[in-house]
């Protein structure tokens, strides 16, 4: 198992994905045009103010742009939490951006 900094270390971008589904499906939207993207890690915390509710983090290497990985997304039903919260590794918080649509 790899540790949190091996995870950033490998990782180019990461995001917040609200469900599994969501991984699912941007594995296949966005790693399928781009085939040089790889998954390197998800990581599953819980919510303590939702109980039941988990964030899941995905953890991608990649020499997309953020741009680019963002319009794949686009193409994915109901993935606003995953183009709000994508940036590079170094730069991600995992809070939302909502002036990204």
């Amino acid at each position: 198992m790899l540790t949190v900094n091996e995870i950033k270390q490998q990782a180019t971008h990461a995001f917040r994905a609200e469900t599994q589904s969501d991984i699912g499906y941007f594995l296949v939207v966005a790693c399928e045009s781009h085939p040089t993207m790889r998954l390197v890690a998800i990581t599953v915390e819980t919510d303590e103010s939702m109980p039941g509710f988990y964030f899941h983090t995905v953890f991608i290497e990649t020499e997309a742009s953020v741009a680019y990985i963002r319009d794949r997304m686009r193409k994915i039903p109901d993935a606003h939490v995953m183009r709000q919260t994508l940036a590079v590794t170094d730069e991600y918080t995992g809070e939302r951006d909502w002036s990204v649509e």
